[in-house]
């Protein structure tokens, strides 16, 4: 009896704690704001996961986006810590919404929600163990809208944002004068009846005007400084009765590695592509089943750590390092101004698995060829633990 209690209790805690959603709060400018977070099976407070925020539409709350977007799974498969912040101001139709600067009741109610999420990143790393170079913003509607203030406002926390179910207020657009490049996914369906895929009022007429989708995919393409020609591919249409296919508009050649990505779903409602909920489709349109709007979000993400980290980096005047040959097949090289105390390989997914001490040398070399080809991150430590981390691409064909 004690055994089977025993192996009950192990199953129970095996169970409980690997993965689970979190309630929180905190006090940003008066007010209690709450938010749930989603830990990934195996998470632990020694090994730093990559992050997503996760906004939810105007009218829906923190639970609302977690049942619509099913973005949990995802973030457990692919090992990320998913945050969903809620809104503050409640809305006549019940649910939040976000000061995004477009007039929301939210901007009306003088809602301060870039100061709050930065309040809500400051908590966050206090609390949980989180990757600093991969934070990532994304948004649906209303939160698509706010995601893409935030890559305005404060370029500097993300290294890359996430635009679903939403285009760009005029007004938006005019505001957004920062000269950071932030990577960028849209995932827009063009009969979406709530977002006129050509710009215009909106079916809340409460709220500023927008410009076309494909305008504000064009707004990013010009501020990250992309190629303007597209690489374009029509997606396999796997499923034939959900009256909606995919093309996917890649552009690249841009500052700092921000490139951006549209998923245009073609005859795609107000609904997030992958999971369809038919109650809404009368009112919201069709839901797009070939891909998976989350796994083709985080999928993005996995290729983008902090702008900063892809070019010279600097912790002082005194403190570069490169890397050559990049990408490599076998080995590379690295060359510091300071003493490394380590360094690290990680998988795209953020899974270490190289650990190399150094003994203070400057000028070093680490062997790649047992490494599969891919994408890996390469973290170098210094003398007084301060890290920094980089792209590392292995393979000939990459």
């Amino acid at each position: 009896m004690k055994l089977c209690l025993s192996v009950l209790l192990i199953l129970f805690f095996h169970s409980a704690f690997a993965q689970q959603v979190v309630e929180e709060d905190l006090q940003h400018n008066g007010s209690t704001r709450f938010y749930d977070v989603f830990l990934p099976t195996g998470y632990n407070a020694n090994n730093d996961l990559p992050l997503v925020i996760m906004l939810h539409g105007g009218g829906g709350d923190k639970n609302v986006i977690q049942a619509f977007s099913q973005l949990n799974p995802v973030a457990n498969a692919l090992g990320y810590i998913a945050v969903y912040p809620q809104g503050l101001e409640p809305l006549s139709i019940g649910g939040f919404s976000w000061a995004d600067g477009r007039g929301t009741a939210a901007d009306n109610a003088g809602v301060d929600d870039v100061g709050f999420i930065l309040s809500l990143l400051n908590q966050l790393k206090s609390d949980y163990a989180i990757d600093d170079q991969r934070i990532y913003i994304a948004g649906f509607s209303n939160g698509g809208f706010m995601a893409q203030t935030l890559a305005c406002e404060i370029p500097e926390e993300f290294a890359a944002a996430a635009a679903l179910g939403c285009s760009l207020g005029v007004q938006q657009a005019a505001d957004c004068t920062t000269a950071e490049a932030t990577p960028m996914i849209f995932v827009v369906g063009t009969a979406d009846p709530e977002i006129p895929y050509n710009g215009g009022t909106m079916t809340n007429p409460n709220v500023e005007p927008i410009i076309g989708v494909e305008s504000a995919v064009q707004f990013w393409v010009d501020k990250n400084g992309c190629d303007d020609m597209p690489q374009v591919s029509n997606l396999p249409d796997t499923v034939t009765d959900d009256n909606s296919t995919v093309e996917l508009l890649t552009y690249d050649n841009c500052d700092c590695h921000s490139d951006v990505q549209f998923y245009k779903i073609i005859n795609g409602g107000h609904t997030w592509p992958g999971n369809e909920i038919p109650s809404i489709e009368p009112q919201l349109g069709d839901t797009n089943e070939d891909i998976n709007a989350g796994f083709r979000m985080l999928d993005f993400f996995n290729d983008h750590v902090l702008c900063q980290s892809l070019s010279v980096l600097r912790w002082n005047d005194d403190n570069e390092w490169i890397m050559y040959p990049n990408p490599t097949q076998d080995k590379v090289n690295i060359i510091a101004t300071f003493p490394v105390a380590r360094v690290e390989i990680f998988s795209i997914t953020g899974k270490r698995i190289r650990f190399e001490p150094i003994d203070q040398r400057k000028n070093f070399s680490m062997i790649c060829s047992a490494l599969t080809d891919g994408i890996y991150w390469i973290r170098v430590e210094n003398d007084r633990g301060h890290q920094q981390i980089r792209r590392l691409v292995v393979g000939k064909g990459n």
